[in-house]
């Protein structure tokens, strides 16, 4: 196993036998034919990561989808039908806290009892008890049975028990909210003390918030498969589809060829993406192929990327078609005059393309979240950084383009042009649009291209940031989405003026200082400067004369 990993989950896959009753379970074990009476049922199918040490991995899903079994099974409560778990280093796990505590022991007894599990020896569980003892905090209770404990004193002793034992890996079960308001904050602390220490951190929850907050990436289960895997708040988005309509529109958890030599392409329909491939490409396995890969094939037109099939046909069409009188136009003697060199911000603004062109970016967030309702559609954008074009870091404090190109499908009234900045973790820094401007847009009309440009300072603290940009249209008091795409560009800002915190106010800094010690300074600065004190022997006002 490689050193850099902590936890490797390979293809695990769990099977339950079901009864329906007692006397079922009986019958099957006592039947001299071995009769079945059982159906099955497989809470995880062929699960399959890796958590690298000092990560913070967040795992989300729907109820019944697989996760609380998961985490036994790495944690070895469980073993698993088939597959295999690799775990390098000491876990301490917070799944159903105070599970192994007797209860006509004493909560310092229960402490030996549990840390000897853990594998700690009687010297170093005596090293930790007073860390224990302190972070549980239930006074003179700490040496009574655990019998006579609120539920409160109970999960605040299981906690500190699982947390103090100094584990190379926590495994965190919706375990942090317990306890009262306090209980909880020291709680969170000690979870962020574990990231701080670079600890691997598995953090199964159901607040997306928190997921997004303290996770450097996500895994997202469904019905026991690992449906995703990425950013936290991509996967948090995909999960919030999966919470409320109990499906994640348009997805293909496996590549599938959707339409073989259609015009020289293959169309291949992968997670939320439509592909075509020129077939002289050969087979591309999707699973694998690199961002640089992806992104040659697109400029050589070798690919063509859309979120529906007839998308991707029609950008097949313009393609081919588009060759074929270039082809023509040669054949008839046609010769290609010179070509005046033009700006890449005067290409983008006379291009119109049919097909998704953000992709070609390389500010593009392969992992960003999209809504649209179809009558409009961001087909590209344009960065532009002083006489750069398209960069992927800018430093901080620049004033910066952000250039929006929608093609309309059907018209739309009042429309509304928006962006939003946002760090790593999704914490937004600062979001506005045209209705907060107050600026007025004219109306989309159908089979129209329009171009609108932002301009933005960013005053924003040095690190990775994110940029929404949408296109909505104003209904009463609300904005409806036409096309909005969180996370669609990723820049990283270079450090320019030195701050704290995520945004730079621009502060002015003065001293002011009251008008009498001004003034005494003013006379005590003339008196030191009179040749007449010089060498007399006399001391200024306010001095002691040298003896």
């Amino acid at each position: 196993m490689d050193e850099s990993i902590a936890i490797a989950v390979s293809n695990v896959s769990k099977k339950f036998r079901l009864f329906d009753s007692p006397k079922e379970r009986l019958m099957e074990a006592l039947h001299p034919f071995k009769k079945r009476y059982h159906r099955e049922f497989w809470a995880l199918q062929e699960v399959s990561f890796e958590v690298p040490k000092g990560a913070t991995v967040g795992i989300v899903g729907r109820n019944g989808s697989g996760k609380s079994t998961l985490l036994q099974v790495i944690c070895s409560v469980l073993h698993p039908t088939s597959g295999s778990v690799t775990v390098n280093g000491r876990i301490s796990a917070l799944l159903e806290l105070g599970g192994g505590f007797n209860p006509e022991m004493t909560g310092r007894a229960n402490v030996f009892l549990n840390g000897t599990v853990m594998g700690l020896s009687r010297e170093e569980i005596k090293g930790r008890l007073p860390l224990i003892e302190d972070f549980a905090d239930i006074g003179e209770f700490f040496d009574q049975p655990v019998k006579t404990y609120s539920s409160g004193m109970f999960v605040r002793l299981a906690f500190a028990t699982a947390i103090n034992v100094d584990p190379d890996i926590l495994i965190v079960d919706e375990a942090l909210a317990v306890g009262d308001a306090k209980f909880q904050y020291k709680c969170f602390n000690k979870f962020l003390d574990f990231q701080r220490e670079h600890k691997t951190i598995l953090f199964v929850s159901h607040s997306t918030e928190s997921i997004v907050k303290h996770c450097d990436y996500a895994v997202l289960l469904e019905k026991g498969r690992v449906i995703e895997k990425g950013q936290p708040k991509a996967i948090t988005d995909y999960y919030l589809d999966l919470l409320f309509t109990g499906q994640i529109a348009g997805y293909a958890i496996d590549p599938v060829m959707v339409e073989d030599a259609y015009r020289g392409f293959n169309i291949v329909h992968f997670k939320f993406k439509y592909y075509g491939f020129l077939i002289s490409l050969g087979r591309i396995e999707l699973n694998s192929i690199s961002d640089d890969d992806l992104k040659g094939y697109i400029a050589t037109q070798g690919c063509v990327i859309g979120s529906s099939e007839d998308e991707v046909r029609e950008a097949i069409d313009l393609i081919t078609d588009a060759f074929k009188s270039e082809s023509q136009a040669e054949g008839a003697g046609g010769m290609a005059g010179e070509q005046e060199v033009i700006t890449e911000l005067e290409r983008f603004l006379q291009e119109s393309p049919q097909v998704d062109n953000c992709v070609a970016r390389n500010s593009y967030n392969k992992n960003e979240y999209r809504i649209t309702d179809g009558r409009g559609r961001i087909v590209d954008y344009l960065i532009v950084y002083g006489d750069r074009y398209d960069p992927v870091s800018v430093k901080s404090g620049s004033l910066i383009d952000i250039y929006l190109k929608v093609r309309f499908n059907a018209p739309v009234e009042l429309l509304v042009y928006g962006f939003a900045v946002k760090t790593l973790d999704g914490v937004l820094i600062h979001g506005n649009n045209t209705r907060f401007a107050r600026y007025l847009v004219s109306a989309g009309q159908a089979d129209e291209v329009v171009v609108f440009r932002f301009s933005v300072r960013m005053d924003v603290q040095s690190g990775d940031i994110f940029l929404d940009l949408g296109v909505a249209e104003r209904v009463a008091s609300e904005d409806k989405p036409v096309d909005v795409r969180y996370g669609l560009i990723h820049l990283n800002i270079q450090q320019g003026n030195v701050f704290t915190g995520m945004a730079d106010l621009n502060p002015a800094f003065e001293e002011i200082r009251k008008e009498e010690e001004k003034k005494e300074g003013e006379r005590l600065a003339a008196l030191s400067s009179d040749p007449t004190l010089q060498g007399e022997g006399r001391a200024a006002p306010g001095t002691k004369k040298s003896p």
